[in-house]
């Protein structure tokens, strides 16, 4: 009778047939089956040749000679590595979804607006803007179209056309619109924006009131938690000074550059501000700190129209200080910045004539 021998190996307990029996396990020095030997096998196109496969007197079941703690750990490594078998065929196997065809036409449009925003084409990406917001109106899209009229009405009154501005933010500030408070806040925000960049430089009693009137509801939707808190605070800034009062106004600014939520570009404004109040109050010296702080962030951030006012600033309080030549090397570069400015502004759409429909 055929003696079996038990190996306690670290691949687990494998019954092993003596030397003296007709079958035993292929190892290294087994000779190759005669088809691998002559280049078959696998490469061939034949499966590995096993001795324990069909009916071969070999074909011994190892099962039976394990004991029942260690076929409950093979049937256990089977299940994982048939499982995890299972996941990589259903993770690698399909192909990714792709979007529907009016999906996928919004996705590009909008990616190209702001490549072409980026790249500077402002009359371009105001067309890509507008067909966004088109392509958004016609999905329901309720935060696409509020995102892409934020967009839109901001590239308008960069390009000088107040009026479309207007009435795209005004659709979300209407009564029951279904747009969120962020939105409708930031919408808010920017139509006072316009106003005070309407009437800065020759603020009438009706635009100050309009503005006014514009801040406060911006404030009672954002209900000082909103995205655009810090810009409304710096717009109650421009708003304090342009009714006289730069001492409210500076103050207000220094909260702005001492909140460290600011941005950049926020802190760069309330600078600005904070300039001009100082200006106003004959503190020359601390306008100067103010203004060269608002141009070294400009021009981080590289906006031409800011740098420009920052210029300017810093050639007043330089002439009040009675530094004059280097008042007059400022503002020649004020200067020269704004023609080249001006140069490089696109030029207004041209309007169709005649009868043309």
């Amino acid at each position: 009778m055929t003696n079996l021998a038990m190996s306690n190996t670290a691949e687990g307990h494998i019954a092993v047939l003596n030397s003296g029996s007709k079958c035993s396990l292929t190892s290294e020095s087994t000779p190759l089956p005669r088809q691998e030997r002559e280049g078959g096998g696998i490469a061939a196109g034949y499966p590995p040749a096993s001795p324990l496969r069909g009916n071969s007197p070999c074909a011994v079941s190892l099962d039976r000679h394990l004991p029942q703690q260690d076929k409950e750990v093979v049937d256990r490594i089977t299940l994982f590595l048939i499982c995890a078998l299972l996941f990589l065929l259903t993770a690698c196997g399909s192909p990714p979804t792709r979007p529907p065809p009016l999906i996928a036409q919004l996705q590009t449009t909008e990616k190209s607006a702001h490549q072409a925003l980026r790249d500077g084409d402002l009359l371009r990406a105001r067309d890509l803007f507008a067909q966004t917001l088109r392509l958004q109106q016609s999905l329901d899209d309720l935060n696409g179209i509020a995102r892409s009229s934020l967009n839109l009405a901001t590239l308008l009154h960069t390009l000088g056309d107040d009026t479309a501005a207007m009435q795209l933010l005004e659709s979300l500030l209407k009564n029951n619109a279904p747009y969120s408070a962020e939105n409708r806040s930031t919408a808010a925000f920017r139509k006072a924006v316009i106003v005070l960049d309407a009437y800065a430089d020759s603020p009438t009693a009706p635009a100050l009131s309009l503005a006014d009137q514009t801040l406060s509801a911006a404030l009672k939707i954002c209900a000082d938690h909103c995205a655009e808190l810090i810009g409304i605070k710096n717009l109650q800034a421009r708003l304090t000074l342009l009714k006289g009062d730069h001492l409210t106004a500076l103050n207000i600014a220094e909260s702005v550059l001492e909140n460290s939520a600011a941005t950049p570009e926020e802190q760069a404004n309330a600078a600005r501000i904070a300039g001009l109040a100082q200006n106003n109050l004959s503190q020359y010296e601390q306008a100067l700190a103010h203004y060269v702080n608002a141009l070294q962030i400009d021009k981080t951030l590289g906006l031409s129209s800011r740098i420009i006012l920052d210029l300017q600033g810093i050639a007043n309080a330089l002439q009040k200080l009675g530094r004059t030549p280097e008042a007059e090397d400022y503002a020649r570069r004020a200067t020269a910045a704004l023609l080249a400015e001006q140069a490089l502004r696109p030029a207004p759409p041209t309007k169709p004539t005649g009868n043309n429909p």
